[in-house]
């Protein structure tokens, strides 16, 4: 998927290859804390979305607080856990993430929901 956002301050348009999990309804990526890029989209920032060869729009929220990237990756891990591997999270017997593991990937990730009016998955 591409993400084109306007920078908040140079006003440039920016676009940004993601890849991308469909959670409830709403389509989540993963980024590091230490790119930048994200950081325009703070405060539900318009987007457009090149998603599946189609052009869309959407609105931005970006989750940095550790709590809410802890829950958004665990259940980005239910629909895709390949993810849990590449992110260094192991599970326990029950299926379910360890949590000092998932507590270490939420410290350097942001996450970054995407909502596309009319959207069903």
């Amino acid at each position: 998927m591409l993400i084109t956002y306007r920078g908040k301050k140079s006003g440039k348009l920016y676009s940004v290859p993601v890849n991308y999990i469909e959670i409830d309804r709403q389509l989540a990526t993963i980024s590091f804390r230490q790119r930048t890029w994200w950081r325009n989209l703070r405060g539900n920032a318009q987007v457009e979305l090149l998603l599946r060869g189609k052009k869309v729009a959407a609105q931005a929220q970006v989750f940095e607080d550790d709590a809410s990237v802890m829950k958004y990756l665990a259940d980005c891990f239910k629909v895709k856990s390949a993810y849990a591997r590449y992110l260094q999270v192991s599970f326990d017997s029950n299926q379910q993430p360890i949590q000092e593991d998932l507590q270490a990937a939420a410290k350097s990730r942001v996450i970054v929901l995407l909502r596309i009016a009319g959207y069903g998955m």
